[in-house]
């Protein structure tokens, strides 16, 4: 019986795609190394094209903080790889990544009647009328 690897191996065609294939993992690899965890989880290398390699993050802040780090993961890739020429990160967002909506809490009775207490219990001002108004909601 044949392994997996010596059949893909033995794929002629699918060969220079195999190849791609494996030195994005590794650059992948190294990537996740040289970038904090909580970053590393949520963005990934698409791509590497004419020495450029391009970096996807789930949301605009990570994205945000990608490109802060540019400087840093650019010398750490390009110390393996000096054909290396740019980073570019962009933002896609994966299944699962996105933001929940806010669910709307409602406030029970007993709630209501604290809050009532406590801003009845307050001077005469906006923060009383804030707390009394929110008390009848």
């Amino acid at each position: 019986m044949r392994s997996i690897g010596r059949t893909l191996d033995s794929l002629t065609d699918i060969r220079p795609l195999l190849e791609r294939v494996q030195t994005l993992v590794a650059l992948q690899a190294r990537y996740a190394r040289c970038i904090p965890h909580e970053l590393a989880i949520r963005s990934r290398i698409t791509h590497e094209r004419d020495g450029t390699i391009y970096v996807q993050a789930d949301t605009a802040a990570v994205a945000a903080k990608l490109r802060n780090l540019t400087t840093r993961i650019f010398e750490d890739l390009r110390s393996d790889r000096p054909n290396l020429t740019g980073i570019h990160v962009g933002t896609q967002p994966t299944p699962g990544s996105q933001v929940r909506p806010r669910v709307a809490c409602k406030m029970d009775e007993e709630g209501r009647r604290q809050l009532s207490q406590f801003g009845e219990s307050l001077p005469e001002g906006p923060l009383r009328d804030s707390l009394l108004r929110w008390s009848q909601r």
